[in-house]
């Protein structure tokens, strides 16, 4: 199966079946319900990281499955670990797709960077987290940060600075 579907489908943490456009929309609706920004305080930037894979699938409009076998849930994942960074004073937060981007002064909180499950890419001197699953395929092109920026769209975490002023 196309690996963007089963990220996608693992983000609205739907695993190890077959799946109708239904079940794909029930997903979608409860997730957006666990990661309303007024019930979670990472939520805004995970209803992104949801809205982008629901509007993926919605737009193929067909049955989907996962012969995968069982993935992480990578919403979990991703919101536990936006949770635990969000506030750390110096990092730049960026959103592409699917995949978390994260820069700024990234030397500083490296430990917990590797510890929420973020993988650095000496090429972009950056730290990624991308669906668990996910697996460069063959010799193709290396994409510089913007024409990835540009390919899949962005959106920067805002963060709240009043409590970083605090520290």
């Amino acid at each position: 199966m196309n690996t963007k579907i089963s990220q996608s489908l693992s983000i609205l943490g739907l695993n190890g079946q077959d799946f109708s456009m239904k079940d794909v929309k029930d997903a979608y609706k409860k997730s957006m319900l666990k990661y309303h920004p007024d019930i979670n305080p990472s939520g805004h930037k995970m209803a992104q990281v949801i809205n982008a894979a629901w509007d993926f699938l919605k737009a193929l409009e067909a049955p989907f499955s996962t012969n995968e076998g069982q993935q992480e849930n990578y919403t979990g994942q991703l919101s536990d670990a936006l949770a635990a960074i969000l506030d750390l004073v110096g990092l730049e937060i960026e959103i592409c797709g699917t995949w978390v981007w994260v820069s700024g002064d990234t030397k500083t909180h490296k430990d917990i960077l590797k510890e929420q499950g973020f993988r650095y890419h000496g090429g972009k001197k950056m730290w990624y987290m991308a669906p668990a699953g996910y697996v460069r395929k063959g010799k193709r092109k290396s994409y510089s940060h913007d024409e990835i920026k540009k390919k899949y769209g962005s959106q920067k975490v805002q963060r709240n600075y009043r409590k970083a002023i605090g520290q």
